[in-house]
């Protein structure tokens, strides 16, 4: 039996908001936050468990490599955040734990080096899928493990320490949603302090869990937040969060923990991070300004995810004629005939590029094999396919959409090798832009990380139609 009593119906969404206390009421916070960093100069370095974690925010680097003098390079960069590309989610746990081990040596390295001091963000997904808690053991000893899913832009919301998910006018507990299914890191409890039992296989008690209260952070404000990190030993801390105000008060009591010494870890999704970064709200892509855009060459779809969110997007571009379209067939690869399916597609693709079509590549719709190890084993493959049919283009996109964390990681690093990556904003709510690097195949080139779970049914084709890109 769970600790804690667990959801058992949706609530709607409107009278939830409607019964809580007002924001706390001070419009300085974000500003304070910006100041006391600046102050401090310690840089926030984020760790991102898939590439989609910049995508409340803009203005910002991505490294897909963590050489002493990549991160060192990073450390002396001006602005206080800059994000490190894990892709966590997309290994099995004892690689994602040996990896934090070598990135936290070489951090640690190159901090020495440049003389900084940095705060950590393990950026993971607000639906609670990845290695929580197994791969934040491998970044050191902490005074409190800050846990705050909320992702305003996705409809994440956490309040009664409970985790909902917004589908319309209701709040649905998170695992009562399909992500919650999800072969490789499915859970069964929604209330966080029950979640970090299951996830912990018994290691942390749901009862010995703290937790941030709406009444807390609405009614006390940042001194509380500094206060229960203060008294938290080491222990896990669930975040409640409505609203950006709440994400400000904690991030202004965080800051505030730091300065007296208390090292604080953060796992989030992406909201936290741009409030913690004090980076601009609201921010969404006006303009990518002068770029050498093949106008006559299509662009480049790829959707590997297989939530039931980016299907129905995929449906819905495909039902549209925007895009020409080629599947790749998961039984064909999980059967062993990979090269003749990559080689096939590969070809349609360059013919359909070259002839100034937009072309969607996907992956069959019906999923093949069991969760855990084989679950990963057959996506590696897939994820291999996919790439190597990257890897084979004869003509530069006007731009490329991935659809799904695992696919835009692979894509982007082992397809188009980038090392290094602007982020200028999102193109929508939820959807950053990668701009390649100099090192990458295609300079300058767009390249959309679009996050399976994000995005009403017409996103996909709004971005493919955007004037932006």
């Amino acid at each position: 039996m769970p600790t804690f009593p667990e959801p058992t119906e949706a609530m709607r969404f409107d009278e939830a908001m409607a019964s809580l206390p007002p924001d706390y009421p001070d419009d300085t916070l974000a500003e304070q936050i910006r100041i006391a960093i600046q102050t401090s100069k310690r840089k926030v370095v984020v760790l991102d468990d898939d590439p989609t974690g910049p995508q409340a925010m803009g203005d910002v680097f991505v490294l897909t490599e963590w050489t002493v003098d990549a991160l060192r390079r990073e450390l002396a960069e001006p602005r206080p955040l800059f994000f490190v590309l894990t892709n966590t989610r997309a290994l099995p746990v004892q690689r994602a734990i040996d990896l934090h081990v070598e990135l936290m040596h070489s951090l640690n390295q190159a901090a020495r080096q440049a003389g900084k001091e940095f705060s950590i963000v393990s950026r993971a997904d607000s639906t609670l899928r990845g290695h929580f808690p197994d791969e934040l053991g491998a970044l050191g000893s902490f005074d409190a493990v800050l846990l705050v899913p909320f992702f305003l832009e996705g409809g994440r919301y956490t309040l009664y320490n409970i985790q909902w998910v917004r589908e319309g006018p209701w709040l649905l507990p998170a695992a009562q949603t399909p992500y919650a299914r999800d072969p490789v890191f499915g859970y069964s409890h929604s209330h966080l302090a029950n979640w970090i039992e299951e996830k912990s296989r018994g290691r942390m008690s749901a009862a010995e869990t703290l937790s941030l209260s709406l009444d807390m952070l609405r009614k006390q404000g940042p001194d509380s937040v500094a206060r229960l990190i203060a008294q938290a030993g080491g222990r896990v801390v669930i975040a409640n969060a409505m609203s950006y105000r709440d994400l400000e008060v904690i991030a202004r009591g965080v800051v505030a923990a730091e300065s007296e010494g208390y090292r604080v870890l953060v796992r989030s999704a992406a909201s936290f991070v741009r409030v913690r970064g004090a980076a601009a709200v609201n921010l969404v892509l006006t303009s990518l300004g002068t770029l050498n855009k093949p106008e006559t060459v299509g662009a480049l779809v790829i959707v590997g995810s297989h939530v039931p969110r980016s299907s129905a997007q995929l449906e819905r571009l495909l039902q549209t004629g925007v895009c020409s379209s080629a599947e790749v067939s998961l039984e064909a690869i999980v059967a062993g005939d990979t090269d003749r399916e990559i080689a096939h597609t590969a070809s349609y693709v360059n013919r359909e590029l070259r002839e100034g079509r937009h072309v969607v590549v996907y992956t069959s719709r019906r999923l093949i094999g069991a969760g855990g190890a084989d679950g990963f084993n057959i996506g590696q493959r897939v994820a291999t396919a996919l790439v190597e049919i990257v890897r084979r283009l004869t003509v530069r996109p006007r731009f490329i959409v991935a659809k799904g964390g695992w696919t835009a990681s692979e894509i982007g690093t082992k397809a188009l090798g980038v090392r290094r990556a602007y982020v200028p904003a999102p193109v929508l709510p939820g959807v950053p832009v990668w701009l390649l690097g100099n090192e990458s195949r295609f300079p300058g080139l767009p390249f959309v990380i679009f996050p399976g779970n994000v995005g009403d049914p017409d996103a996909l084709v709004s971005v493919v139609n955007s004037q932006l890109l």
